[in-house]
């Protein structure tokens, strides 16, 4: 049975971070002829702060610990395409490079490309586009290279040279990347 009981009496402190008020803090006495003090006040506003912060604590770990998890969850999902991205890459059946447009050195290239080409990863990753490509066609790969055009690009075909001296005829398709920065 609910009975009605009026406090004799109270001590009501805020639970406050700084301007925010998180909620209250009280204490009544309802029974007996205790009445709260001026010392019972301090009392209760020490606890009171101490309690605010600890709440406001928890809620920052509690932000810190969704952050970690979203960063988390970011990092996997980066990682996956990476992975992706190298299956893809790698897996190619076709000679897939990647170079500067600046210097036009190679970024990277896929085991196709190596297997086509005869040079190895890292003789490819020390030479520039302009060294697979014969003397006499500097010209047009320097035509070639004009074209800003974004997107997917169709360069044309042309004549490239293997390691051995032999040459083969490729077909060139392009578009920009961002590649490591």
């Amino acid at each position: 049975m609910y009975r009605a009981a009026l406090p004799i009496s109270v001590i009501l402190a805020p639970l406050q971070v700084g301007e925010e008020v998180l909620g209250y803090l009280q204490l009544a006495a309802i029974r007996g002829t205790r009445r709260y003090d001026a010392d019972d006040a301090l009392l209760v506003e020490d606890v009171a702060q101490r309690a605010s912060f600890a709440i406001r604590t928890a809620q920052l770990v509690a932000e810190l610990r969704s952050e970690l998890a979203k960063r988390q969850a970011a990092a996997t999902a980066l990682e996956a395409s990476e992975a992706r991205y190298r299956r893809m890459f790698e897996g190619s059946p076709y000679p897939v490079w990647v170079y500067d447009v600046r210097t036009l050195a190679f970024l990277a290239t896929n085991p196709a490309a190596v297997a086509q080409y005869g040079y190895s990863v890292s003789e490819f990753l020390h030479m520039t586009i302009r060294d697979i490509r014969p003397p006499d066609e500097q010209g047009d790969l320097n035509a070639a290279l004009t074209n800003t055009q974004r997107g997917i690009r169709d360069s044309g075909i042309f004549r490239h040279q293997r390691r051995d001296g032999s040459t083969l005829l490729a077909e060139i398709r392009s578009h920009d990347i961002e590649f490591d920065g």
